[in-house]
């Protein structure tokens, strides 16, 4: 089998693999290829081998993790082609849109209601456009102070899910909340409030704000629809990670 790889992250350098006698249905080789899929980016893989030899999960398996090609044919025109495949130039890479970390700052009595803005952001999560945070998230045993820092610190946008228990919670209101504002004040996060259940709300800090959502500024619960309310929101809500994406290719 031969793997032409080049660096994933910096490419520094550009080298070609040859692993000979290695049975593909045992698990040295798929420790080996999961190694360099993780650190490296694969340009070709091809394997001299009839693939009608191996069972078809691991067929399978390999085409599907590890794009094998397989090829069943002598080894003199195998090499041949490979190297061939070698002189190519690389295809240059599309450009890819900055995926944008969002952190979810809601009262845990909300949990219900997290749950279904995560329905309506599903899209967005699995086109790698977002990818979302929240204290849930946290590991056993880690400190949570310190994880919760850290992901406010990185968060393209922090995400409020405004309701009377989001006030109530001291530990958001009086701590965290204050370190988001900060953040948005300096341009270095976009704060957006997202008006989930009536609340008195016009009067706090988050009244000053232009980047409230829903931007009627009628709280979901109180819309005539509230589920086609709340993904017209994330819609919405789109719209400012499209600006954001827009500020990031500028600033590049």
């Amino acid at each position: 089998m031969a793997i032409h790889f080049t660096s994933a992250r910096e490419r520094q350098f550009d080298k070609t693999f040859v692993f000979l006698g290695f049975d593909f249905n045992q698990w040295h080789l798929r420790l080996i290829m999961h190694l360099i899929a993780r650190y490296q980016r694969q340009r070709a893989t091809y394997a001299l081998q009839d693939s009608q030899s191996l069972d078809e999960l691991t067929s399978f398996f390999y085409r599907n993790n590890f794009d094998v090609r397989f090829e069943d044919k002598p080894a003199e025109l195998f090499l041949a082609e490979f190297e061939r495949e070698l002189q190519k130039p690389a295809a240059p890479a599309p450009e890819e849109a900055p995926q944008l970390k969002v952190f979810l700052m809601y009262s845990p009595e909300d949990q219900e209601a997290r749950e279904a803005l995560d329905k309506q952001l599903a899209p967005l999560k699995k086109t790698d456009f977002i990818q979302t945070w929240d204290e849930a998230q946290i590991l056993p045993g880690a400190d949570s102070e310190t994880e919760i820092n850290l992901h406010l610190k990185a968060a393209d946008i922090i995400l409020l899910l405004v309701t009377a228990d989001f006030f109530n919670s001291d530990a958001i209101y009086e701590k965290y909340l204050r370190t988001a504002l900060q953040r948005h004040d300096a341009r270095q996060t976009v704060v957006i409030p997202l008006l989930m259940r009536s609340c008195v709300w016009e009067e706090t800090p988050l009244g000053k704000l232009t980047t409230i959502l829903p931007r009627n500024k009628t709280t979901l619960d109180k819309q005539e629809k509230p589920e086609a309310a709340l993904s017209d929101t994330v819609n919405q809500l789109r719209g400012w990670c499209e600006k954001i994406v827009g500020r990031k290719k500028l600033a590049r």
